[in-house]
C-alpha cells in the first residue's frame, strides 16, 4: 500500500537595517551555454576551478540556483535528481547517506570503500572521496553545479563521469539571519537557522545549524513502534576575512 507524504514549510526571516540576508544566485538550469536574451544576470560558476560566467565556460555544466532550491525545498542531495540531463542521483543502501550517482552512464552503487566512484561530489571545494556520505544534507545550499564528462584536468581522479559541486552561502559581512521550520507526515520535523555577524570592515562570520527528526515510514506490527527513521543535526561556521589588500581568507 502506497503512502503519500507531505511537508508544510513555515519561513521566518529577520534582519537589521538594509542587510541582505543571504546572497541569492538567479536560478538557471541548462545543458551547455545560455543563449537567451531574457537572461540579464550573469550566473557565476567554478567549473574550471575559477569564477567564470556560465555563458563563457567551455564545459557541459548545469546550474541549480537559489530560486529553484527555494521552490524545491530539498532535504538532501537526492532531491535534485532529474534536474539535469543524463544525471541520476540515487541512494545506496547499507551505508550512511551512501550515493549511487550516475552521469552519462558512469557511476558506482556499492559500499566497498576500496572502489572509488567515477562521479565526484564536492562541498565548498572539499572532495568527498567515497560514495559514503555523498548524499549531503541540503541545509544552506546556495548553488549546485553539475559538470558532465571527464573533469580530471580540473578536479583530479575519480571524476571520469563528472562532478557535482555543492556551494553553501558565504558570509554576507552584514548582520542578519534566516530561520525556517518544516513539519511533515510520519512525524517529520526540520529546523534550520543561519546568523551572519560582521567582523569590522574587513570580514564577516556565518554560523548555521539544522536539526531533522523523522519517525520513519514503517510500523513494527509487533511492538507498534515506528522504524526506519533518523535523527540528524549539524552545525556549520564560515569565516570570510580580508587579511591584506591582496589576500583573502
Amino acid at each position: 500500500m502506497s503512502r503519500t507524504r507531505f511537508k508544510l514549510s513555515l519561513l521566518a526571516g529577520a534582519s537589521i537595517g538594509a542587510a541582505t540576508l543571504i546572497t541569492a544566485t538567479p536560478s538557471i538550469a541548462q545543458t551547455e551555454l545560455v543563449d537567451d536574451e531574457s537572461v540579464s544576470d550573469v550566473v557565476t560558476v567554478t567549473a574550471t576551478r575559477r569564477e567564470e560566467g556560465l555563458q563563457e565556460v567551455p564545459v557541459a555544466v548545469s546550474v541549480i540556483g537559489q530560486d529553484t532550491i527555494e521552490t524545491l525545498k530539498p532535504v538532501n542531495l537526492q532531491d535534485f535528481d532529474g534536474l539535469a540531463p543524463n544525471v541520476h542521483i540515487g541512494q545506496a543502501g547499507a551505508t550512511p547517506n551512501g550515493s549511487a550517482i550516475f552521469i552519462r552512464g558512469l557511476g558506482y552503487q556499492d559500499v566497498e570503500k576500496t572502489q572509488n566512484p567515477p562521479v565526484g561530489v564536492m562541498v565548498d571545494g572539499v572532495v568527498l572521496g567515497t560514495n559514503t556520505g555523498q548524499i549531503v544534507d541540503a541545509f544552506d545550499v546556495d548553488q549546485i553545479e553539475i559538470s558532465r564528462g571527464p573533469q580530471g584536468i580540473f578536479f583530479g581522479k575519480n571524476t571520469t563521469g563528472g562532478v557535482i559541486n555543492v556551494q553553501r552561502s558565504k558570509p554576507t559581512r552584514e548582520f542578519g539571519g534566516r530561520f525556517s521550520a518544516s513539519v511533515g507526515s510520519d512525524d517529520l520535523y526540520i529546523l534550520k537557522g543561519i546568523v551572519n555577524v560582521p567582523l569590522g570592515e574587513k570580514g564577516g562570520l556565518k554560523v548555521g545549524g539544522t536539526y531533522r527528526d523523522f519517525a520513519g515510514y514503517l510500523t513494527n506490527v509487533f511492538t507498534g513502534d515506528d522504524t526506519g527513521g533518523e535523527e540528524y543535526w549539524a552545525v556549520t561556521a564560515s569565516l570570510d576575512y580580508d587579511v591584506t589588500e591582496w589576500f583573502n581568507a
